[in-house]
């Protein structure tokens, strides 16, 4: 469907892509090993090409920043059991990985 089909089928189009990049916070120790964005996390969980590694078999204590729904979904990645998320649609490596995790 085009741009122009939405426009005149409905009375307003959103466009609600999520921030395309990462912002820092300004706060000190975001620059140290183990402090991630959550852009790189979601790529890592949903097995984006660009995703780097996670190795979250040592993690005991993580503090998720923010309150909109990419927050909501990392805090639900991370507190759910592996075995609840057998349904989701993740890869096999990223299941592992948080099988083997804490």
């Amino acid at each position: 469907m085009t741009v122009a089909e939405l426009r005149r089928r409905y009375d307003a189009v959103v466009y609600a892509t999520g921030a395309d990049a990462d912002r820092a916070l300004g706060v000190p120790g975001e620059e140290l090993a183990g402090s991630t964005s959550a852009t790189s996390f979601v790529k890592w969980y949903k097995a984006h090409p660009e995703a780097g590694p996670f190795d979250l078999t040592m993690t005991r204590n993580v503090v998720v920043v923010g309150a909109g729904t990419v927050a909501l979904d990392v805090t639900r990645i991370l507190l759910k059991d592996a075995g609840e998320l057998q349904e989701a649609d993740l890869a096999a490596p990223v299941l592992s990985m948080l099988q083997a995790t804490r």
